[in-house]
């Protein structure tokens, strides 16, 4: 929790971000992805608008890690890894529900 407190900015924009991977997962997991609601083109735009805001996250953690320093640049290094590792965690958890 303190990493959380330390890094006001990042948590902020780490929760947009969960927000934006679950709405994507829950856009393909009820239906909406589907025919009549949509068409082939707009769900491959979804998925690369996801694919560029993972890209913007990690060039921007890239470079604050390059200028941090100590404790700051270890939790940069964590934040980074979430951005990775959440989408996986949370896709494993709307399949198990």
């Amino acid at each position: 929790m303190k990493l959380f407190n330390r890094h006001k900015i990042s948590t902020f924009f780490l929760i947009l971000y969960i927000f934006w991977i679950i709405f994507a997962i829950n856009w393909f997991k009820s239906g909406s992805s589907n025919y009549p609601n949509s068409c082939g083109a707009a769900n491959g735009g979804l998925i690369m608008i996801t694919f560029f805001i993972i890209a913007i996250y990690s060039l921007i953690l890239i470079f604050k890690i390059i200028i941090a320093k100590e404790q700051k640049r270890s939790d940069f290094l964590k934040i980074f890894g979430l951005i990775y590792v959440l989408p996986i965690l949370l896709i494993f958890v709307s399949f198990l529900f």
